[in-house]
């Protein structure tokens, strides 16, 4: 999975920062697959990533922030996205008119 190299507001990424932005991003597609995105919270990714719940807040500023991050890693991969993922995007988008 491709990850953008920068925190929340665009500072450059070490390896290290990298790593545990992964990490998260890992974490998040995990409990999206048992868990629906509006149900999901900041806890139960740090938890499952094994950071705490700040760590998540350098690189993020909200769930859906990182859900859009996801989609934009699947899309690097694959240029194709799933259909789970399409469905959770046009919610977020019809959430925010």
């Amino acid at each position: 999975m491709q990850v953008k190299p920068v925190d929340r507001i665009g500072r450059p990424l070490g390896e290290r920062g990298y790593d545990t932005k992964r990490s998260l991003l890992l974490a998040l597609d995990w409990e999206l697959e048992v868990t629906p995105w509006r149900a999901l919270t900041v806890q139960q990714v740090a938890k499952r990533s094994g950071k705490k719940v700040g760590v998540f807040y350098q690189y993020f500023y909200s769930i859906e922030d990182a859900v859009l991050e996801l989609a934009d890693a699947v899309l690097e991969d694959d240029d194709i996205l799933s259909d789970r993922m399409k469905a959770i995007l046009h919610l977020i988008a019809l959430g925010r008119e």
